[in-house]
């Protein structure tokens, strides 16, 4: 995942009021100013009220859930 698709995705979120705290690596650089390595995934932390919303959009866009065995959800181009 490039600077552009995290920067891409965040605005997506906020066009449809899904409001997200960016967590993991990009979280990371977020507060460095700079990327610091190459990042597979965005990390996302929200309310649980936006959860919907935010499966439905994503899914609209090509992606699909993963089951994990951690709590939480991932979601994946498909």
């Amino acid at each position: 995942m490039t600077a552009k698709d995290a920067i891409e995705l965040y605005k997506l979120f906020d066009q449809h009021d899904i409001q997200v705290w960016i967590d993991g690596g990009w979280g990371v650089d977020a507060l460095l100013g700079h990327q610091t390595r190459k990042h597979d995934d965005l990390d996302v932390a929200l309310n649980h009220s936006n959860v919907l919303a935010l499966r439905k959009l994503l899914e609209d866009r090509g992606y699909r859930q993963v089951p994990r065995r951690q709590l939480g959800s991932q979601f994946c181009p498909r």
